[in-house]
């Protein structure tokens, strides 16, 4: 995290907002990597990245984070709080 802190202090200072608002919307996106999937191989172009992204959206979106509105994402969680709401993904993963 220091590493990431003294080139990127904006995003890791913001991750807790950033991994709330994403977890709140992960539902969302599942259909659409998976949409994406199937046109990157219909193009003859490897689906893998997509299909792995909505893998982890739908592992996301089946986590106690994903149960907030975006709206009720809380500015003032701590990262440490907020990866655990979402560890249930982490240990399907």
């Amino acid at each position: 995290m220091d590493d990431l802190r003294r080139n990127y202090p904006d995003h890791v200072d913001d991750a807790p907002r950033m991994l709330q608002s994403i977890s709140a919307k992960s539902g969302r996106y599942v259909a659409e990597m998976r949409e994406v999937a199937t046109t990157q191989e219909q193009a003859g172009l490897t689906p893998d990245l997509f299909a792995a992204l909505a893998t982890v959206f739908l592992q996301l979106s089946e986590t106690e984070a994903a149960r907030l509105a975006p709206e009720q994402v809380d500015a003032s969680a701590t990262l440490e709080d907020v990866l655990a709401s979402i560890d249930g993904a982490i240990d399907r993963g």
